[in-house]
């Protein structure tokens, strides 16, 4: 379990890391010439990939205490890390509004909270038990995700899918009301519900199957009545013959 929790682990920081490592040398050369912004967008959509590519290799722990073990992890260190940077941001006096960052310590910063909400996000979504859970037995990380999120809306970085996250990880969190429409299939109701359909729609083939066997051996026999009706009569002479 320890092993597997720091592969898990280790995945989902060590892609960060060496992306940041490559990342500050080539944003350093070119940052007069290209909007630092943009090229830190394309980053950002790479890290996203393995982030999801990381939770999504949670169901490869097998049960739920596993599951949550590994999650309950890797958030004591999300969280830490985020905590860190806020203050960071604090004593820098920046806002999330203000222009992308061209000071490394400010922007290493800024990028640690914009990729680890994302992250977080991503456990709320596909393990919304878990994670509820969590924030419920520690009040200090529901209300920094609730400010992570707030801070993720106010930068530019979120945009298309990644602003999609934000706006479901709101109405998860409860920060606005769920839309008429929104649904999380990962949650236990859901999964519930989709388990009951299941049923029933096996239940509907089943019957609709007895049903079309039953429609065939009907027509069968109907048709087996008309032969031995037509046989009994004998042959018909037509006008012709007459």
């Amino acid at each position: 379990m320890k092993l597997l929790l720091i592969l898990f682990i280790s995945a989902a920081f060590a892609f960060a890391e060496e992306t940041d490592n490559k990342a500050e040398e080539v944003i350093e050369e070119i940052m007069q010439k290209v909007d630092p912004l943009e090229i830190y967008r394309k980053l950002f959509e790479q890290k996203r990939k393995n982030q999801i590519d990381a939770v999504k290799s949670l169901k490869k722990a097998g049960n739920y205490e596993k599951q949550y073990a590994m999650i309950q992890q890797t958030s004591d260190m999300l969280f830490k890390v985020v905590a860190d940077a806020r203050l960071k941001l604090q004593e820098q006096q920046f806002s999330p509004g203000d222009t992308f960052p061209e000071d490394k310590e400010i922007r290493d910063a800024y990028s640690t909270i914009l990729e680890n909400v994302a992250f977080f996000g991503e456990f709320l979504l596909r393990h919304p038990g878990i994670t509820h859970d969590i924030l419920k037995r520690n009040n200090e990380w529901d209300l920094a995700i609730k400010w992570g999120v707030g801070f993720c809306e106010q930068s530019q970085v979120y945009q298309g899918p990644h602003a999609k996250l934000l706006n479901l990880m709101a109405m998860e969190l409860g920060i606005i009301p769920k839309s008429e429409n929104y649904v999380n299939p990962y949650s236990e109701e859901e999964k519930e519900k989709a388990s009951v359909d299941d049923v029933v729609s096996q239940i509907l083939a089943q019957t609709e199957q007895k049903l079309s066997k039953e429609e065939l051996l009907r027509r069968k026999k109907m048709m087996e009545k008309r032969k031995a009706r037509k046989e009994q009569r004998g042959p018909k002479i037509s006008h012709s013959e007459l």
